[in-house]
């Protein structure tokens, strides 16, 4: 149920990109857009929602690594291939967005095996201060922007730092 739940609000997430992307210039265009953000910040959570469902189903990894990885990657690397090659004549453009999802999964996939192993033995203490460095990364973005501009091997050239990929959704598997 909670698996279909997140299925409808991605496709009605999705549903207000013409909102939020609107190409006229009606007098009313502030209002279209404010209707697609509202709707579509009432939708976010859906992306959460099944990175929580996957760490729920696959926490703790069971048996061998490589059964996991054999299982997994190839469902993960052939759309994954595909869609890039099918996207190189056109650049990237405004429907390559969705491809973060994919590199999201493929680092959970690989991660989550290591993780697991961790989870289990380690202790309660352990993943508290484990989810408090977690609480802290979060906060990176705030800091990059009002305190200091360059934080972590962020520069004028780069503007991803050290955490950037792991510092986002990996944490929900936590409390999936």
């Amino acid at each position: 149920v909670v698996r279909f739940v997140a299925m409808f609000t991605v496709v009605c997430c999705h549903c207000t990109d013409p909102f939020n992307f609107y190409p006229g210039t009606p007098p009313n265009i502030g209002e279209i857009k404010l209707c697609g953000a509202i709707y579509g910040a009432l939708l976010r959570p859906c992306v959460p929602l099944f990175v929580m469902i996957t760490g729920a189903l696959l926490l703790p990894v069971r048996g061998e690594i490589s059964v996991f990885y054999k299982k997994r990657i190839p469902r993960v690397l052939w759309p994954f291939l595909i869609w890039s090659v099918a996207q190189i004549p056109f650049n990237f453009s405004i429907v390559d967005v969705h491809m973060w999802y994919i590199y999201l999964l493929i680092g959970l996939y690989l991660y989550l095996p290591v993780f697991s192993a961790w989870v289990e033995k380690a202790s309660d203490k352990a993943k508290l201060w484990f989810l408090g460095a977690w609480a802290v990364t979060l906060l990176l973005p705030y800091y990059n922007q009002f305190v200091a501009q360059y934080l972590w091997g962020t520069c004028s050239w780069n503007a991803f730092g050290m955490l950037y990929y792991f510092a986002g959704f990996n944490g929900y598997l936590l409390l999936g």
